[in-house]
């Protein structure tokens, strides 16, 4: 206000200056920076003698990046070094032309304007922020190698820096992106007994035990993160290593153990974006002890308390999933449904509807429309398998059983041949990789297929299916091969 006051009251060319300055720096505390651009820039134009020009100019620069105005920044910086080569804050403005330049996602440029502040002035403060800066883009790039032979620099040459915690830490990350976790493990060692009271330190902390979980060091890795939580409760890490934990005992089956400590995080509000997920995991975790009715309210809370979660679909297929195991089909399909139209980039959309088509196919029992229905609900997750054989191979299965409790028994037979049966040994004379699961289904179908022909009393072309079992080396090869002795047996005349 003061400044602003003599700029209105006064004419004298050096107070204005000064006043713009004043100015300037005013609004920059008030975070209002491109107005602060502005005084700055006039009272560049202002000032007479080059040290106060030079300033002025340089804190035109200063004010854009702050404002998130990187290229203005930028050009405000070349602008500068251009008029006033000689100035002793080319060091800097340099340095903050890469700064803005990386902030723009030019990071090739950038890198550049870094490697002249190091090669030109090396002895110079800048030249450690440079190279830290230089560091931190390609660590940001996931150029792991690179960012390891900056940060040790940093740690052989700036051993009372002040990057030099932030440099050991993400050395450390970079070893650990590598997968060098004995590395890594040791430098976030160095990190918590150097600096054992700085944040720094918490979150190394963390990162050691995630470094002991990928050592297969469970025991010690759980043991750090609970440590972690007793000693950081206030930590901005706490929700992410909490929620690890419980993760941790989720994989471990300890579902009761995981709800709790996944209900705890959802209760507080947990920061950051561990609410969403918990609530998730909790309703998993429920379902994983046959609580479905609690994983279904779960599941609610979810979609009532954040609507937007990316996470809605997820969710939906655990409810869908809960409520058939309660029997309540019709509601279970209306969850599946929610996936397929609200949700239709889901990677679950196939899943979704062969799941519907589960719950339509449990239906016929009463209605048998509903098998028609879960024809129709097959094909679509059929089709939209993608490259999931597995998926793709058990739909069509389905669709099989479906027209079989129709009475269609050689449709049936037909779809079991052609897309599961014969696509199955396509694939693997392809050389696709076939799983477990596609093994099943193919077993399974092909066992229905033979079974038909034995109720028909077509008796070679049910050999003939079972060889094709025993042929394709599945685990249920034996099996085949005892049906087929036994038909040969029982029919030998036709042998």
């Amino acid at each position: 206000v003061e400044c602003q006051h003599y700029l209105e009251t006064y004419t004298n060319r050096s107070g204005r200056a000064e006043a713009q300055r004043g100015k300037g720096w005013a609004l920059q505390g008030l975070e209002r920076h491109a107005e602060a651009a502005s005084a700055f820039q006039a009272a560049y134009e202002l000032f007479e003698t080059d040290a106060d020009r030079a300033r002025a100019r340089f804190k035109v620069g200063d004010a854009y990046l702050a404002n998130g105005q990187y290229q203005l920044a930028a050009t405000s910086y070349e602008a500068f070094m251009g008029e006033f080569a000689d100035s002793p804050l080319v060091p800097q403005a340099l340095l903050q032309l890469g700064e803005s330049l990386a902030l723009a996602g030019l990071t090739v440029e950038a890198e550049a304007r870094f490697n002249e502040v190091i090669d030109a002035y090396p002895d110079h403060p800048m030249a450690e922020e440079a190279l830290y800066r230089r560091a931190s883009t390609r660590l940001g790039e996931g150029r792991w190698l690179a960012a390891i032979e900056d940060y040790d620099l940093l740690i052989a040459g700036h051993t009372n820096g002040t990057h030099l915690a932030k440099a050991m830490h993400s050395r450390a990350l970079a070893s650990y992106r590598l997968f060098r976790l004995d590395e890594a493990l040791s430098m976030f060692d160095r990190v918590i007994e150097r600096f054992p009271d700085s944040d720094i330190a918490e979150e190394s902390t963390f990162r050691r035990a995630l470094c002991l979980y990928g050592l297969n060091r469970d025991d010690e890795s759980l043991a750090m993160c609970r440590d972690f939580l007793e000693k950081y409760p206030e930590s901005p890490w706490r929700p992410e290593v909490a929620f690890w934990v419980a993760k941790h005992c989720y994989n471990m089956e300890k579902h009761a153990e995981a709800k709790t400590a996944f209900l705890e995080l959802a209760d507080e509000g947990a920061e950051g974006s561990y609410a969403e997920p918990s609530l998730l995991w909790a309703a998993r975790s429920a379902a994983r002890q046959e609580d479905y009715r609690q994983a279904v309210d779960l599941v609610n809370r979810l979609v009532t308390a954040y609507p937007n979660s990316t996470l809605i679909d997820q969710a939906r297929f655990v409810q869908g999933d809960a409520l058939s195991k309660l029997g309540e089909f019709s509601p279970a399909i209306l969850a599946f449904e929610d996936i397929v139209t609200e949700h239709p980039e889901s990677d679950l959309v196939s899943a979704a509807w062969g799941r519907k088509g589960d719950c339509q196919f449990t239906l016929g029992t009463d209605d048998s429309d509903r098998y028609e229905e879960s024809i129709a609900s097959y094909r679509v997750a059929a089709n939209s398998a993608g490259d999931d054989v597995a998926l793709r191979m058990q739909a069509d299965h389905k669709i099989g059983r479906s027209l079989e409790k129709l009475g269609r028994t050689m449709e049936a037979f037909e779809h079991y041949y052609l897309k599961v049966i014969l696509k199955y040994l396509e694939d693997q004379r392809a050389g696709v990789w076939l799983s477990e699961s596609a093994r099943t289904w193919f077993t399974l179908a092909a066992f229905n297929a033979a079974s038909i022909m034995e109720q028909r009393e077509e008796w070679r072309r049910a050999v003939s299916i079972l060889e094709r079992v025993v042929k394709a080396d599945v685990p249920a090869a034996a099996e085949a091969g005892e049906r087929i002795a036994r038909i040969r047996k029982d029919q030998w005349i036709l042998f």
